[in-house]
């Protein structure tokens, strides 16, 4: 009976996530964004320069897919990095972008443990880092945005008595459904169970 509940949540939860309703966020593919100006620079820059740069992370999390546009820079770029900080706060650069710099875009992969390790994915995925784009007039920065997931983060698990501690033997079976909100202040959740001993 259990395994009958067991295959009949896995099936739902594949149908949730094909359906037609199913969200763009379920897609193996994450999809990170920022925008640029000099207003988010500390301390701010006066500028017309803007920017917007998108990010997509690969199902197994090791590659990373920059592609950024700038433009009224106040002269060619000079660096760009990503920083490890908090909207307002003047942090420390965690990995060199320049070698992604095509005039005034930024377009390129980023590969590799040492590049992206666990910690940085995690890092970037809960919006601890921003691009900073630097020119000789602004060494410091001349732009920046803070990176964040363009979707909410969706999360699903299949419960059964065999996960308790020590194991419980029942028909019993859960499909719970979490859904984080992009600026991780909201968590929803759905948990559907079956074959439970009371109410």
């Amino acid at each position: 009976m259990c395994q009958k509940l067991t295959h009949l949540l896995a099936g739902l939860l594949i149908l949730l996530t094909s359906s037609n309703l199913r969200a763009d966020h379920l897609r193996a593919h994450l999809l990170l964004s920022a925008r640029l100006d000099g207003s988010q620079e500390v301390p701010a820059v006066t500028t017309p320069a803007r920017g917007v740069a998108s990010f997509t992370l690969n199902p197994t999390r090791d590659t990373l897919f920059i592609n950024a546009s700038f433009n009224g820079l106040s002269g060619p770029i000079t660096m760009a990095h990503f920083h490890n900080g908090q909207p307002g706060v003047a942090g420390p650069v965690v990995i060199d972008l320049f070698r992604f710099v095509r005039g005034s875009q930024l377009r390129g992969f980023l590969t590799g443990p040492t590049n992206l390790t666990p910690a940085r994915v995690r890092a970037l995925l809960t919006g601890r880092y921003y691009l900073n784009i630097h020119t000789a007039a602004n060494p410091g920065g001349e732009i920046r945005g803070q990176v964040g997931l363009e979707t909410d983060t969706e999360y699903a698990t299949i419960m059964d008595g065999g996960q308790e501690v020590p194991p419980v033997v029942t028909n019993a079976a859960a499909l719970g459904i979490f859904t984080l909100s992009q600026d991780q202040t909201r968590l929803r959740f759905r948990v559907v169970a079956f074959g439970l001993s009371g109410a």
